[in-house]
């Protein structure tokens, strides 16, 4: 007979005085294969409720993951399942549909076997108080990502209003992009083109959506401003001071996304920052625009391409990307 669910109640580690304070994140974990919610479980899923600092009217942010065995489409598809069974015993027990803001699978974890078949611990949904996963950029959860829709002509798109950030990185992938990234407001760095394009596919298995890296075209557009275009040499501003992070402003370090002003369209940092992965016609069939914080301005203008070739598993700190999808 298969054993049922295992479950645990972690405390935040950076709880203060965690003997007196109760939880605002725990985990559900599976058995192998198996994403149904029995009786069992969700009499203990309403007990850890009961014993949590989560009350309902929050938000919360579900997390579902799968271990490492099996092929990435079972691993998603279950991740996914096992997210929304959970999400579906929240309705029952009075959390509105509204406050559950995020629902998705995260697919298979890579990491060492623990436990007596090897990946038990991968086997799970998180469930965390949205408030937690507050950033520099936005109140909204670390996956609620931000679009411009950009609409002219031969363009109908949408952009995103930030960088992709190291917390979104992780809240797709299951780990972060590299062992020296610690800012996870920060645009998301050492992540080569082959890298996001398994983003993208696991993006699109957690939302239903079609996500995709901007054109160059499209990119170039949006930077400039769109309709609403002043021709400013960089996205926003003639003054590179309002509007990107680079070698004289930066203090020879990485900011989080947003600081600075944004452009005509209300996107943020596509001058300075970091080199942007995009989509070309020519060459390899990628390309980087947008400058980086420890580059001068030139590097940073909109009309500046990039003509360094990298490799499809090439990472740097200084190249990062935003999503686009096509309305």
């Amino acid at each position: 007979m298969k054993s049922t669910f295992v479950f645990i109640l972690l405390l935040l580690q950076n709880a203060i005085g965690a003997c007196a304070q109760k939880s605002d994140t725990f985990e559900v974990y599976f058995e192998r294969n198996v994403a149904k919610l029995n009786a069992k479980g969700s009499e203990l899923i309403n007990k850890l409720i009961a014993d949590s600092s989560i009350v309902r009217g929050e938000k919360l942010i579900l997390l579902g993951y799968a271990d490492y065995l099996g092929s990435n489409s079972h691993n998603d598809s279950l991740s996914i399942s096992r997210a929304k069974n959970v999400a579906n015993h929240l309705l029952k027990i009075g959390f509105n549909k509204k406050d559950i803001t995020l629902c998705v699978g995260k697919g298979k974890i890579d990491r060492a076997p623990v436990g007596k078949d090897g990946y038990s611990s991968d086997r799970k949904v998180q469930i965390i108080a949205a408030r937690n996963s507050k950033r520099t950029l936005t109140n909204h959860t670390v996956l609620d990502i931000e679009m411009v829709k950009v609409t002219s002509g031969d363009f109908n798109f949408a952009i995103g209003k930030y960088d992709i950030t190291e917390a979104q990185w992780r809240a797709v992938m299951g780990h972060n992009s590299s062992r020296f990234n610690k800012c996870d407001s920060c645009a998301v760095v050492y992540v080569s083109w082959n890298d996001v394009q398994d983003f993208l596919h696991k993006l699109d298995s957690m939302t239903g959506k079609h996500y995709r890296l901007p054109s160059e075209a499209e990119w170039k557009f949006a930077a400039k401003g769109g309709r609403k275009t002043h021709n400013y040499r960089y996205a926003g501003s003639d003054d590179i001071n309002k509007v990107a992070w680079y070698v004289a402003n930066s203090n020879n370090r990485a900011h989080p996304v947003g600081e600075k002003q944004p452009n005509e369209l209300g996107i943020y940092d596509m001058s300075g920052s970091i080199w942007q992965w995009c989509t070309s016609t020519s060459g390899p069939g990628r390309c980087l625009h947008g400058g980086d914080w420890f580059l001068r301005e030139l590097y940073c203008r909109i009309d500046y391409h990039n003509p360094e070739f990298m490799s499809p598993v090439d990472r740097t700190d200084a190249v990062g990307f935003r999503v686009a999808y096509s309305l």
